[in-house]
């Protein structure tokens, strides 16, 4: 399980990290909720976020998960770790932070139903 988990995580901020919001928005579930709204509400923000960015560095850094197979569900807790240059500037700017995601099944990986960071 760990071994899917960290696999998914790579992939998620690959897509992050590489700004390709198409293919990031893929990770979440249709119904999926970010920091308790829609998460289609915040694909505007995402867009206007990676159209400043530069060059960015993005990885999640997972601390423990939790299986509740009676409801199919899997929660994580990880610190994610970002470093962004936006466009025009030298300077890196750096953030980090808890991150909490609820995660279901998805053929051999997952998809995120709730963000939280």
């Amino acid at each position: 399980m760990q071994y899917r988990l960290k696999a998914f995580l790579t992939n998620y901020c690959r897509a992050y990290e590489n700004k390709q919001l198409d293919k990031f928005s893929t990770f979440f579930t249709s119904d999926a909720v970010e920091k308790g709204k829609p998460f289609s509400s915040f694909l505007q923000q995402y867009r206007r976020n990676f159209e400043r960015i530069d060059s960015m560095n993005y990885r999640i850094e997972l601390k423990r998960y939790a299986v509740q197979e009676e409801i199919g569900l899997v929660r994580i807790e990880g610190i994610f770790h970002v470093r962004a240059r936006l466009i025009g500037s030298q300077k890196w700017r750096q953030s980090k932070g808890k991150i909490y995601m609820e995660l279901v099944a998805s053929g051999d990986s997952f998809k995120v139903r709730r963000l939280d960071y």
